[in-house]
């Protein structure tokens, strides 16, 4: 057995809902960046992340290499404020005009040292991008979106 601690998983949301205002929390938090739900970029609730699909990928190679076995595994550990993500969504064309203002509440987190390295390194994790996560993310909450 391998166990995995993520932060949070952003990605994009493939879990049956029936529109955006019923997705999990992590897809909440992009949403609530262009949903109109902020007028300024709120303070960072947990500064580290890791892309779904990345973990998903941990969870596939951890039944096949033998130095994942009974291993309990921090992963990914690239840091991140929500200033991070609002920047990274401002490269979406079709948020136009729809993210908050930058506030400066960022300036005051401390970005943590996670010490994620040896499950990177047994699993030979290549990760996504942040710029990547949340361009695929917001472009399927856009499609939720017209569900509403």
């Amino acid at each position: 057995m391998t166990v995995f601690l993520p932060a949070l998983i952003f990605g994009p949301p493939i879990e049956p809902v029936k529109d955006a205002k019923h997705l999990h929390y992590s897809s909440r938090i992009i949403y609530s960046f262009f949903d109109g739900s902020n007028a300024t970029v709120p303070a960072t609730s947990f500064p580290s992340y890791i892309d779904v699909r990345d973990l998903a990928e941990a969870h596939v190679k951890a039944l096949t290499t033998d130095g994942a076995k009974n291993k309990r595994f921090l992963l990914g550990g690239m840091t991140v404020t929500y200033t991070d993500l609002v920047r990274s969504l401002a490269k979406v064309p079709q948020l136009a005009g729809r993210l908050p203002a930058e506030s400066g509440e960022d300036a005051d987190v401390v970005r943590p040292r996670i010490e994620a390295k040896e499950g990177n390194e047994v699993l030979s994790m290549k990760f996504r991008t942040l710029d990547e996560t949340m361009r695929d993310a917001a472009e399927r909450i856009l499609e939720l979106e017209k569900l509403n």
